[in-house]
C-alpha cells in the first residue's frame, strides 16, 4: 500500500488545470476519485492525503483557450499500511 503525500505539478501552461488522483487497491476494483485540486502557473505544490496500491493521473481543462504541456510531474510517496 502506498501514501501519496504532495503533488508537485510540472506544467507549462495558460489558464487553469484541474488535475486528480485515482486510487485503487486491487486491479478490478473501483477506482477512488480523489480530487487532488486546481493547478496555476504560480502552484508549487498540492498537499494531498490518497492511499492505494495503484494510482493514476488525470489531467482536465474544461476552459476554451487554456493551453498546457506536461512535464516531469512529482509525487510524494511513502509506504503505508491498512487497519483491518
Amino acid at each position: 500500500l502506498q501514501f501519496i503525500k504532495r503533488f508537485i505539478p510540472d506544467f507549462e501552461m495558460v489558464g487553469k488545470l484541474d488535475v486528480k488522483l485515482s486510487t485503487k487497491y486491487f486491479p478490478h476494483a473501483a477506482r477512488r476519485e480523489e480530487l487532488v485540486g486546481d493547478v496555476a502557473p504560480t502552484t508549487e505544490y498540492i498537499d494531498c492525503r490518497i492511499r492505494g496500491r495503484q494510482a493514476v493521473l488525470i489531467v482536465r481543462s474544461s476552459s476554451v483557450g487554456d493551453k498546457w504541456r506536461l512535464g516531469a510531474c512529482r509525487i510524494n510517496v511513502q509506504p503505508d499500511g491498512k487497519q483491518e
